[in-house]
């Protein structure tokens, strides 16, 4: 990949090593001033209008129908900005009832179901562990606070029904703002499936739910334990690897090479960047840390408009952290970097926790702005 092509938004890796300086130095934002652009998240004006007395007057009304179904594959973020929105915070948001599916193996699960017009979703709460299947079909533990790749699948659909996979940080039983890890909201009757990777351990809740006519379903999930793994390309903004929503933990092992090209070439056959993509859908305290190190790599932190929040420049192969106390709700970018002409592997850790209170029992209560212990 040319390192020519990184963006403009991007802080090229010479600058950074310009400002690296013997002694390490790790700096944080305690607030982010930059308002983030939301437009492509904001309800549309037909569903702003909707008032309360069209939702007693008509209660099938179902907050995913309000988005375009006829573009194929939806983000998770639009659907779930729509579903937060106070008057959708319909029978389709709650947790309560869930089939509780236990620890999700390696080797997975199924589960059958159905979605109507009586009973317009299905709710299944699982857990993941970390534990990985070698090739003597044994499951092992990889250690405590590891984190899981979960694949989940949506199958033999007569009508449109989508899924997605929701972390109740706030153990209200109401999928609420930032809540919902990923979606897939195919149109028809397409069979829907998510990749989620690097998911920390903890317990989730995945939704069936009707989009369409009413439909039988298969549900296929299964979690191998082990960090994530973020695909080249992804050295610039435009390129950067989708984790969709960040609530809770997810943790990722890849690898950077610094470096120079031949002289006399353009050519790099290195590849000195990642970059990540993640949206925040509530004020969060966020945590990052960037470990594993074996030779000297730094981190930073930006928002959707490129600038930087945020950066950790250790010298050598110390680990880099950024704390946040309070990070705002938008997009974001992480950025790992090799620091000189090194070549290390890493482990990404990304940690964020929604500001809450926990005695918060019902929706019609405000979110208080105090860090839960």
């Amino acid at each position: 990949m040319l390192f020519s092509s990184q963006s403009n938004s991007l802080t090229a890796t010479t600058d950074l090593l310009q400002t690296k300086s013997a002694m390490s130095l790790a700096t944080s934002a305690s607030a982010l001033s930059d308002p983030i652009q939301q437009n492509s998240r904001t309800l549309n004006s037909s569903a702003s209008s909707i008032g309360d007395s069209a939702i007693a007057s008509n209660t099938s009304l179902r907050p995913e129908l309000l988005t375009s179904h006829t573009t194929g594959l939806l983000s998770g973020r639009l659907s779930d900005r729509i579903a937060d929105h106070p008057i959708f915070r319909l029978t389709s948001n709650s947790l309560a009832n869930a089939t509780e599916l236990g620890t999700i193996s390696p080797s997975g699960m199924s589960q059958v179901g159905a979605v109507s017009d009586a009973s317009r979703s299905a709710v299944y709460h699982f857990g993941i562990n970390g534990y990985y299947q070698n090739g003597s079909g044994e499951f092992y533990q990889t250690g405590y606070d590891q984190s899981s790749n979960v694949m989940v699948s949506l199958t033999r659909l007569s009508a449109d029904a989508d899924v997605r996979v929701i972390r109740d940080g706030n153990h209200n039983g109401i999928v609420d703002s930032g809540e919902v890890i990923a979606a897939s909201e195919q149109i028809n009757a397409l069979a829907e499936s998510l990749n989620i990777q690097g998911l920390g351990v903890g317990d989730y809740y995945v939704q069936v739910y009707q989009a369409g006519g009413g439909t039988s379903f298969n549900l296929n999930l299964s979690a191998n334990g082990g960090s994530g793994h973020a695909p080249e390309p992804n050295d610039t903004f435009a390129q950067a690897y989708d984790m969709g929503t960040l609530n809770g933990t997810r943790i990722f092992q890849e690898h950077v090479q610094g470096g120079y090209p031949a002289p006399m070439t353009f050519d790099w056959a290195h590849d000195p960047i990642d970059v990540y993509r993640f949206n925040v859908g509530a004020s969060s305290r966020f945590d990052l840390s960037l470990s594993g190190l074996s030779a000297d790599a730094d981190v930073q932190l930006y928002n959707s408009s490129g600038n930087l929040v945020a950066q950790s420049i250790n010298y050598g192969t110390a680990i880099d952290s950024i704390h946040l106390a309070r990070l705002a709700e938008g997009d974001y970018y992480v950025r790992v970097n090799a620091a000189f002409d090194g070549s290390t592997g890493y482990t990404l850790n990304l940690n964020v926790r929604p500001v809450f209170d926990l005695s918060q029992t019902t929706i019609d209560q405000p979110v208080l702005t105090r860090i839960s212990p």
